[in-house]
């Protein structure tokens, strides 16, 4: 039922592997008490799926397109993991109306 190709083994441990390293760089950065913890556990998420596409490439290295693809989307996923801990923009405050409307 849960069979795996040998060759995308490697992608599994790689995103095992990662799975450390993610929660030690979301610790280790200032903006993490500015979002929320699903926004990190995004972030951590991110960097599994980008590992796991890590350790593909190597496998996929006679397949250039594919092995190309992997790349860029490891590119993708690492660089949104570490983009998405950025702080929440302050909501935009309410136009006249809403007051007018507000204090009746």
């Amino acid at each position: 039922m849960f069979n795996i190709a040998p060759d995308h083994a490697i992608g599994l441990y790689f995103g095992l592997l990662a799975l450390p390293l993610a929660l030690i760089a979301i610790r280790l950065r200032p903006a993490r008490h500015l979002v929320p913890g699903t926004v990190l556990a995004a972030s951590v998420l991110m960097a599994m799926a980008g590992a796991i596409h890590l350790g593909l490439i190597g496998t996929h290295r006679e397949e250039t397109i594919t092995a190309l693809l992997f790349l860029i989307i490891l590119t993708v996923y690492l660089t949104k993991s570490q983009t998405q801990t950025k702080p929440i923009a302050a909501p935009n405050p309410p136009v006249a109306g809403e007051r007018i409307l507000r204090s009746e």
